[in-house]
């Protein structure tokens, strides 16, 4: 016992001077009398190792007639209670040991002292037992003997014990306990510890990798995380030596190649002022105390115990897309900018995605804790000015995203998608090169929600037309970003000339290969918003002699140009989509489905009828009308590397092709699963489109010459940019997207944690006077 009193707990030392205590009376052998001396060490933290904590009464009781046995001078050992008070909760906690079992007492703060008193006597009084022995015989009861009544158990709470200054029976409990450093409990005294420090909880991320920092989540009460200290040791499993790892004392470390094989052990031993009499909860939830200028208050240490450490993979996105950037940040007055949809946990981890999305992958490659590595590592490795992210699950912006990338210098803001889903978008930027003014959170149920505002009032003839529509607007979870970014300097490097404010949206709009009317719908109607939120900003920004915000427009827009040039990429490009365009025909038939799992991308849906040969017709006709109006588009590679018009209309009669993952599963990204209903066989009168015109015509930071962007099985396609005001901006670099040689897969894979790649562009403003809207 002696040899491996390190790896006692606090639980198994109690339990073990418990069980000595029972039997005081008895002589111990030199073994045990020279273990309990060492309970008493530890118990009292007069050992070298240890830091003091409380144990039972009978603990103490049996540490003290040891100690009382060995060297003749017994003194009672106090005991502890911990006693918690948080502020604007209504109620304090005391933890404490009466009659040898642990009590939490939850009390209210605005109740008196007295009445917590008599809760106390009650606890520890002994029961009143009624009844007698039965004898063996079965014959009848014997009356319990008579006996006398107990004194009352005396419960006071002393200011100062030496000096016999009591806490009125009639204070409150807040001020009471705030005021009092010893209680005691007929003879037992315990010495208050108000408000100590506390690590409530730390957790290591799994499947720990070489060369990926891992994070310790902590939950910290009392304390702060810079004043916490922090020890890392490690061991081979089996082994019972633990080895210090050197040049780490904070809560992230990364792996080495000598770590593989090893078991990481984490040691956080929260620190606080003393006396901390108040508290605050910071930005993550946690309550750090606030004191005076007085010792410092070490608490209780926490240990946890990391999984065994792994190689990294043999190749990893990083490695492969980060060489043009690692090391290279944007110079002023360029900056860098990326939108990726990271794949959200919630989906890539279903059995669904596992079984046939994503069957081409290893199920050990989709499990979250081994992508998140691999996806902070890359975004970290584009050392992006401004990130926009899609299908961000809650979890990972809080636990991960967030904590990770705020020590690298970003902060960040995450919006929820509508409904139950646990994902939705997230909006980081470098805080050495912008502050964030203002966030909108542009919630598209709530933009159609009928009566429409003024300012989206041109909707209100087609909803009208089409109960249906108007059902779907409601049920879409879609959401949107605005962030005004205003360019910042420090001492060495201000701000450049030609810098101005950002507006810069991030969203992911529906996914549903015959919804393309209700992508169109929110684009205009999100660039609306957008536009007002800029308009009420670049006054306030002209005031302070800054220009007006450049608009940028970032996203997974779910609008591939396999089959032409559909109405949200129209629209973004030129500011206006006609009334006959074919995306008001395809959206004829498109019905909400009402079976439906929030937050699941389990649930398949059947499989979609095609447009009947009406609807089919008015397609054609009107991808031949958009055709001979536009002006020659830029020339795309196919699938099969061949260079296609993006004009090129359907021909007669034939329906827009359903891509193979839409014929897999019809499960939109919010995980909402849809039925069409077949139309009659008769002639279809489709919803009135209308002529649309939003104030802006943005330019395709890409040209829309990137061949792809998501490349899953059987399905390739363009879908994430980044759109631009080419008044104010221009671009002058970016990161290439991959070769299908390079990615050598589908993804996700192992060495791509999405189905999807980010797109990374380096932005600059261009020389120009103060520009009016």
């Amino acid at each position: 016992l002696m040899s491996s009193y390190a790896m006692l707990t606090k639980q198994h030392l109690t339990v073990w001077a418990n069980t000595l205590a029972r039997t005081r009376n008895q002589t111990f052998p030199p073994r045990s009398r020279a273990a309990l001396r060492l309970a008493h060490q530890w118990s009292t933290g007069s050992h070298p190792l240890t830091t003091p904590f409380p144990l039972t009464s009978a603990s103490s009781a049996s540490c003290s007639a040891a100690r009382g046995g060995m060297s003749g001078d017994a003194r009672p050992v106090r005991e502890k209670a911990q006693v918690r008070s948080l502020p604007g909760d209504p109620s304090l906690t005391i933890a404490l040991l009466l009659g040898a079992r642990p009590k939490n007492m939850n009390r209210p703060k605005d109740e008196p002292l007295e009445k917590l008193a008599a809760r106390i006597r009650a606890t520890v009084a002994p029961a009143d037992k009624k009844g007698g022995k039965k004898k063996k015989g079965g014959g009848p009861n014997e009356p319990p003997p008579e006996a006398p009544p107990a004194a009352p158990i005396d419960v006071r709470l002393f200011e100062s014990y030496e000096d016999g200054r009591e806490v009125p029976a009639t204070t409150v409990n807040e001020e009471a306990w705030r005021k009092a450093s010893v209680l005691q409990v007929g003879s037992t005294l315990f010495d208050i510890d108000y408000n100590p420090p506390t690590v409530m909880k730390a957790v290591l991320p799994r499947r720990p990798m070489v060369g990926f920092p891992i994070m310790a989540r902590l939950q910290l009460m009392f304390a702060s995380e810079d004043n916490t200290r922090f020890k890392w040791t490690r061991k081979r499993p089996g082994c019972d030596r633990w080895e210090d790892v050197p040049h780490c004392s904070s809560c992230v470390y990364t792996p080495r190649p000598e770590d593989v094989g090893y078991h990481l052990r984490l040691q956080c031993v929260p620190v606080a002022a003393q006396p901390s009499e108040t508290g605050t909860a910071d930005n993550a939830g946690r309550v750090v105390g606030l004191g005076g200028s007085g010792d410092v208050r070490v608490g209780e240490p926490l240990e946890v115990l990391s999984d065994i450490v792994a190689a990294a993979p043999a190749r990893t996105s990083a490695q492969i897309r980060c060489t043009h950037t690692r090391g290279h940040p944007a110079a002023r007055p360029t900056f860098r900018i990326a939108s990726y949809n990271l794949l959200a946990d919630q989906y890539a981890g279903s059995t669904y995605a596992q079984q046939v999305l994503f069957d081409y992958c290893p199920s050990e490659a989709l499990d979250f804790d081994y992508r998140r590595q691999l996806l902070l590592q890359e975004l970290l490795g584009y050392e992006g000015d401004v990130l926009c992210l899609q299908e961000v699950d809650e979890k990972m912006f809080s636990d991960h995203l967030l904590p990770h990338l705020q020590m690298q210098g970003y902060d960040g803001h995450f919006t929820n998608k509508q409904g139950n889903v646990r994902e939705g978008s997230a909006t980081f930027w470098r805080t050495s090169r912008f502050r964030r003014l203002h966030t909108q959170d542009i919630l598209m149920r709530d933009v159609f929600k009928q009566p429409l505002s003024p300012a989206h009032a041109q909707w209100q003839r087609m909803l009208d037309a089409s109960p249906h529509l108007a059902t779907a607007l409601q049920m879409v979870t879609t959401i949107a970003q605005a962030t005004i970014l205003l360019p910042v300097g420090d001492g060495s490097c201000p701000p450049h000339p030609n810098e101005r404010p950002l507006c810069v949206v991030n969203t992911h709009l529906f996914y549903h290969p015959y919804a393309p009317h209700i992508r169109a719908m929110h684009t205009a109607a999100i660039l609306e918003e957008a536009h007002a939120t800029l308009k009420s900003w670049a006054s306030r920004l002209e005031e302070g002699s800054h220009q007006r915000p450049s608009l940028i427009f970032c996203g997974d827009l779910n609008s591939d140009l396999n089959d032409g040039i559909p109405g949200v990429i129209e629209l973004l490009q030129s500011g206006f989509l006609p009334a006959d365009h074919w995306d008001w025909y395809m959206g004829a038939e498109f019905r909400w489905g009402m079976s439906e799992e929030d937050g699941s991308a389990e649930q398949q849906a059947a499989a979609p009828q095609p447009p009947n040969s009406a609807i089919a017709a008015a397609v054609a006709a009107a991808k031949e009308a958009a055709a001979a109006r536009a002006s020659p588009k830029p020339a795309k590679a196919s699938q099969e590397g061949a260079t296609v018009s993006t004009t090129e209309a359907a021909p007669e009669g034939a329906s827009k092709p359903l891509s193979p993952r839409a014929r897999l599963q019809l499960t939109a990204d919010d995980g909402h699963a849809f039925e069409l209903h077949r139309a009659p066989q008769t002639a279809v009168e489709a919803p009135a489109g209308i002529d649309v015109r939003v104030p802006y015509a943005l330019r395709s930071a890409d040209d829309l010459r990137t061949p792809f962007t998501n490349y899953t099985s059987g399905y390739k396609a363009l879908l994430d940019y980044v759109w631009i005001e080419p008044s104010t901006l221009e671009v002058v670099g970016n990161v290439p997207i991959p070769s299908e040689e390079e990615i050598g897969s589908f993804i996700p894979s192992p060495a791509f944690p999405s189905d999807h790649l980010a797109v990374v562009y380096d932005l600059c403003w261009k020389d120009g006077s103060r520009q009016s809207q």
